[in-house]
Order: structure tokens, then C-alpha cells, then sequence
């Protein structure tokens, strides 16, 4: 079996996901941020061959790598959606006014920083 189908079945309910939350009236912000989260390993972590790369190095830095890319996403993306859902709702009153928005993408270091260390984590127990 190949990865082909849960990680499309994923995406799917990723989707869902996203749909049922769009419909909401909500302002809290931990729905964004681990909506942003999901996304992000959805989209940074596809599979890599692992006969692809040769350099050893490379590949002892690459959960780093893809941990800190991880993070700035999960930032990004839970703006993003932030930005979307106020513009979808149309209210007077913005469901996330843009300070709100702003703060979500000044986590994107300390995010980064989860992200590096996950990918630490994720090597040690790897190797």
C-alpha cells in the first residue's frame, strides 16, 4: 500500500476540517493555530525517498531543516487563515481584528524553534 491514500485521506478531512471551522462563529485563536499546524505537516512533510540523498549530514540536518519549516508555516498558514475567515464573515466587528493577526505571525521564531526541536527529537529516536 502506498502513502498515496492516507495522505490524501488526510488532506480530505483537513478540508473538512477547515470547512466546518470557516462555518463557525468563532474568535478564539487555538483553532487557527492548530489548523496552521496541521497544514503545515501536511504540506512540509511529504515522504522523501530515502535513497534520494547521499550526504550523511545532510541528512542528520534535514528533520532540523524541515521542523523549522514546520513552524514558520503553522505561523503563516494560521494568519492566513485568520485573514480569510474575517473576510469570509464580513462582520462590522472582525472575528480576528489584525493585531490579533499579527500576533499569530510574531510566534513564527519561537515556533521555528518548536519545530528544531521536534526534528532533534524525531532524529534521536530515528537513529
Amino acid at each position: 500500500m502506498s502513502l498515496l491514500r492516507p495522505r490524501a485521506a488526510a488532506i480530505g478531512a483537513y478540508a473538512v476540517a477547515l470547512l466546518v471551522w470557516l462555518s463557525l462563529e468563532d474568535a478564539n485563536s487555538l483553532a487557527p493555530a492548530l489548523l496552521g499546524w496541521i497544514g503545515a505537516l501536511l504540506i512540509v512533510l511529504s515522504p522523501i525517498r530515502p535513497g534520494a540523498e547521499k550526504d550523511r549530514r545532510a541528512w542528520r540536518m534535514l528533520p532540523m531543516v524541515r521542523g523549522a519549516a514546520v513552524g514558520v508555516a503553522a505561523a503563516l498558514i494560521a494568519a492566513l487563515l485568520m485573514l480569510v475567515k474575517t473576510g469570509w464573515h464580513g462582520h462590522p466587528v472582525p472575528d480576528y481584528p489584525l493585531g490579533m493577526i499579527v500576533e499569530m505571525l510574531t510566534r513564527a521564531p519561537l515556533w521555528a524553534g518548536a519545530g528544531i526541536l521536534a526534528g532533534i527529537g524525531v532524529y534521536s529516536w530515528r537513529a
